[in-house]
């Protein structure tokens, strides 16, 4: 079949010829064939095996937080870890990703993170970096006087006017 190969010489039947899928980044767009043309996907890239086409065998980068060392890969298998994200594209090894420590107020609990979409409720905040989940971040209330209006805060930016005060702990404004 199209997307297949087979090296097996005077084969009688369809089971006996032994078909491979053709490797990621590779393709074969008729029946028969003994090898499949095209090169195979590169470090840092990937594609789907079996390909019949020059255009359906294409090599892709992988995702952010994702990377494939070995070539001919059909999926970016490594991955930063949880509490980390990337934003690097095509990435080759675990060091290429240049995975990131997750900010202060910010987690991520998946590994192969592009962000860390975990946030602080408003009113707290967060220094721990890495952080893998919400008890690990550990979120705390503003302190009196202070406040935070936005999810996913490091610092509590907002604070009572001048000649004014607030006991409130975990505020998210003035009022």
């Amino acid at each position: 079949n199209a997307g297949t190969y087979s090296t097996t010489l005077g084969a009688i039947s369809l089971s006996a010829a032994a078909c491979l899928h053709c490797l990621s980044g590779k393709f074969s767009a008729t029946s028969g064939a003994s090898a499949c043309s095209g090169v195979s996907c590169k470090v840092g890239t990937y594609s789907t095996p079996g390909a019949t086409s020059l255009s359906t065998a294409a090599c892709l980068d992988c995702p952010a937080g994702k990377f494939s060392a070995t070539t001919g890969a059909s999926i970016c298998s490594g991955t930063c870890n949880a509490g980390t994200y990337s934003i690097m594209l095509g990435a080759f090894s675990l060091s290429a990703a240049a995975c990131l420590d997750c900010p202060g107020g910010r987690f991520s609990a998946t590994t192969g993170a592009s962000t860390c979409s975990g946030t602080c409720n408003a009113g707290t905040y967060s220094t721990t970096l890495g952080a893998i989940s919400l008890s690990t971040a550990a979120c705390v209330d503003c302190p009196g006087g202070k406040f935070s209006a936005t999810t996913g805060a490091s610092t509590c930016s907002g604070a009572c006017n001048a000649g004014t005060y607030s006991t409130t702990l975990g505020a998210i404004s003035l009022s």
